[in-house]
């Protein structure tokens, strides 16, 4: 991984914490909630920002509609994509925000549920299992 990448990825952990961070974080979600809701583009997802009550979770995001899934079962390859969702929970624990999934369009749920708990470990709570051996991944410990 090039220094710049493993850079970032600490400042990312570093700032998502603190108040600034949550702050930009939660703001970025809502943005790209809202954006989503226009449907601009046929197909694709569509999401809805989910306050956190800070106990459970600081913030989420419910996506009832999503290209990805959408793009798969367009090509007769839906039966594939609840492994790509996987993908989600090194990429939390790589940046620190701390995933927990109950439920993906792709297992066939109304919708996927990741909630985000700054600072914490990813939960995969959903239906699809994969075992990952994170501390061998650049950056794994949190």
């Amino acid at each position: 991984m090039p220094w710049t990448a493993n850079l970032g990825l600490r400042l990312l952990r570093a700032l998502l914490p603190t108040p600034l961070g949550k702050r930009i974080f939660k703001g970025q979600l809502k943005k790209s909630a809202a954006k989503s809701q226009a449907r601009r583009i046929p197909g694709d997802g569509v999401a809805y920002y989910v306050e956190g009550e800070g106990r459970e979770f600081d913030c989420g995001i419910d996506i009832v509609e999503c290209l990805i899934v959408n793009s798969f079962r367009a090509q007769g390859a839906g039966e594939f994509v609840r492994y790509v969702c996987l993908y989600d929970f090194p990429a939390s624990r790589l940046s620190g925000t701390g995933l927990v999934r109950t439920m993906t369009l792709a297992e066939g749920a109304e919708k996927c549920d990741d909630r985000f708990r700054f600072g914490k470990q990813p939960e995969n709570r959903q239906r699809t299992q994969i075992a990952l051996d994170t501390k061998a991944m650049p950056g794994g410990e949190i």
